[in-house]
């Protein structure tokens, strides 16, 4: 199952993106993934409840996240997909709540959008990571202003459902906030040390091939002496192992030793 996961995970990727790329196309596909879990929890209250038309919501974002990433894994058009999964991710928490009744009869469902600016950070471009925080806000004082006129369905009136609904969606989304932060994290972290190393990597192939290329340089000038050559191979050695100095010393049969 791990591998399937994995493998969800990157439906977007192209030949050639970079760590950061992969890591938000990740973050964006993971945090649809999860929702749609609670998609499938609160479309089945709904449906315990009694309520088949307010379970359409939660399972419509199920719908929605299936088609969006099917054609995102057709297309790899990943801006697209993205501003559709936010969106679908923002607005049908708060869509959920107002057909619920407002705050106290749902549990204040609108917290699932939370995990919509979560996966606004997968987007390249950080300034409409501004335009959804905002929506974010305009909609929870919009459910504010609204929620004394919104009606309770009659399966939930009367009901000590409230607190119930309060403990899933807090748990729940702090629990999905937490994760998809830690991958995140351990992800950039991940991404990080193997940038450092191939960076290691490149500078010791560019002070080989610099040490080389002096070399070959000192050799071109000193075609008659080797001592030019062999103090440039000898400060070369000195150079790349970090030795303080290197002592050339003649030997029988031709052979030199070097020593550092």
């Amino acid at each position: 199952m791990s591998w399937r996961f994995a493998d969800v995970g990157g439906i977007a990727d192209r030949p050639g993106d970079d760590a950061e790329a992969l890591l938000r196309h990740r973050l964006l596909i993971y945090a649809g993934i999860l929702m749609s879990g609670g998609g499938l929890l609160w479309g089945t209250i709904a449906l315990l409840y009694g309520l088949p038309w307010q379970s359409l919501v939660p399972f419509g974002y199920i719908a929605i996240t299936a088609v969006n990433l099917g054609l995102l894994a057709l297309t790899r058009r990943f801006p697209v997909a993205s501003a559709v999964q936010i969106a679908a991710s923002l607005l049908l928490p708060f869509g959920f709540q107002w057909s619920l009744g407002g705050f106290a009869a749902s549990g204040a469902v609108m917290l699932w959008a939370i995990l919509a600016l979560v996966g606004s950070l997968a987007i390249e471009n950080k300034r409409y990571v501004w335009v959804w925080l905002l929506s974010f806000a305009v909609l929870t004082i919009l459910s504010g202003v609204l929620d004394p006129h919104l009606a309770v369905p009659a399966p939930l009136q009367g009901q000590a459902s409230g607190t119930l609904f309060f403990v899933v969606n807090i748990a729940a989304v702090s629990s999905l906030v937490f994760l998809l932060t830690m991958y995140f994290s351990i992800s950039r972290d991940r991404a990080l040390r193997e940038a450092a190393a191939r960076n290691v990597e490149l500078r010791q192939t560019l002070d080989q091939l610099t040490a080389s290329a002096e070399i070959l340089k000192v050799i071109a000038q000193s075609r008659s002496d080797v001592t030019p050559v062999l103090d440039a191979i000898a400060s070369a050695a000195a150079r790349y192992c970090g030795a303080f100095d290197v002592t050339v010393v003649a030997c029988p049969h031709g052979r030199e030793i070097f020593q550092s």
